[in-house]
């Protein structure tokens, strides 16, 4: 809720889950979580999965790679989507100093936005500490959905390293998508 003093988190999600007549979920989990906090029906719930979406139109990873201003004689890491704490940016850039000691040709480009209240700057400060800016580009703003099939086409494997998470990863299907 916008305003605290008019309602809590909790009555508005209670009063709000129980105006449609049915509800969809992506995953058994939240199903679950549906009916165990929040005292639905099950039968009120659908589990749909996410579906794979088709690449159309896809370009060659050469062109993809010109688009974005991206060399085509480095390995490509994708780090993709909104940029939430739970999402492991900070254990990916750690680990990528190990990772360029082993495998200098190695870039990972980071493209997603940041939430609202969120700076890029502890990242950016752990990227400097690290040595690691020549090894990373940054795309941090939103990224439109007639440009998202560049990124996924440009990079060679696309790294998830989720501290938790309790849906589908919508990045993970189109990654597959890509057969990344």
């Amino acid at each position: 809720p916008h305003y605290k003093r008019f309602v809590s988190k909790d009555s508005f999600m209670r009063r709000n889950l129980r105006i449609p007549h049915r509800l969809i979920v992506h995953f058994e989990n939240g199903k679950e979580q549906l009916m165990k906090r929040w005292e639905i029906d099950s039968d009120k719930i659908d589990v749909i999965p996410h579906g794979l979406i088709p690449v159309k139109n896809m370009l060659s990873i050469s062109d993809a790679r010109r688009k974005l201003d991206l060399p085509e004689n480095k390995k490509i890491l994708l780090f993709f989507g909104s940029i939430r704490p739970n999402k492991g940016l900070d254990v990916l850039l750690e680990t990528m100093s190990e990772i360029v000691k082993k495998n200098p040709d190695i870039l990972l480009v980071i493209a997603g936005a940041l939430p609202r209240d969120m700076s890029f700057q502890p990242f950016q400060n752990l990227i400097v500490k690290l040595n690691l800016n020549e090894h990373i580009k940054t795309f941090i703003e939103f990224i439109p959905d007639e440009e998202v099939d560049l990124f996924f086409t440009a990079s060679d494997l696309v790294v998830l390293p989720y501290k938790n998470f309790e849906s589908q990863s919508g990045v993970l299907l189109r990654a597959c998508s890509h057969k990344k």
